[in-house]
């Protein structure tokens, strides 16, 4: 089963489809993830990749395409895959289908975490991420043993600078803007489930299995 995760910054895409794909024991692919281990491993679309992004660059679309086939196309993709993080606009996306049908294979569903934006914000801004690790945390939500500090190693706990609340604002509108569009496409193609996700994140993830 191939399926895309949908949804605004803060919306749970990251967490929820690490543990839908472990429950379906399919990997999931970051792009950002795929990305960095292209750059890595230095592949040929990896150096080209990294000379875009030291100039300050975006990664085109036909390099991220040409990135993510190349990842779906190991064996440990066989049985499907979790996309999350790619595609961001209608371009995209059409990309992603051309290449799908290049391979013969095609996108099963793509799931739309919904929730609310003040909830998204008060996510965001009370978001906490390790400095050593990544792991991350909250100031309501998942709050760590020792105030400020990882529970896995003691390293100090930092407030990105793009979970401020201005820069919370803009991610947002961006979403709207350039990603939003991507769910009346793929809703007219007959692809699109919506998840309410709101509430703990067990009970957010017995919503999306259901589905499946």
């Amino acid at each position: 089963m191939r399926i895309i995760f949908l949804g605004a910054p803060g919306s749970g895409k990251g967490t929820q489809s690490k543990k839908v794909a472990k429950k379906l024991s399919i990997p999931q692919l970051s792009t950002g993830d795929i990305l960095r281990a292209a750059v890595k491993e230095g592949t040929e679309i990896g150096k080209q990749a990294k000379q875009i992004m030291e100039k300050g660059g975006l990664v085109p679309d036909e390099i991220m395409v040409d990135i993510i086939k190349s990842r779906t196309s190991q064996d440990d993709c066989s049985q499907g895959f979790i996309l999350d993080g790619f595609p961001r606009t209608v371009v995209q996306a059409e990309k992603l289908e051309e290449m799908a049908q290049g391979s013969g294979e095609k996108i099963d569903k793509v799931i739309y975490l919904e929730v609310d934006q003040k909830k998204l914000i008060e996510r965001l801004t009370g978001r906490r991420v390790c400095s050593s690790c990544g792991a991350e945390y909250h100031l309501k939500f998942k709050v760590p043993q020792k105030d400020g500090l990882c529970d896995h190693d003691g390293e100090p706990l930092m407030h990105r600078s793009d979970d401020h609340k201005e820069k919370i604002i803009n991610r947002l509108r961006n979403f709207e803007e350039q990603t939003s569009p991507l769910i009346d496409y793929y809703d007219k193609n007959a692809l699109l489930l919506k998840v309410k996700a709101e509430g703990e994140i067990a009970e957010i993830t017995e919503r999306i299995l259901k589905i499946f």
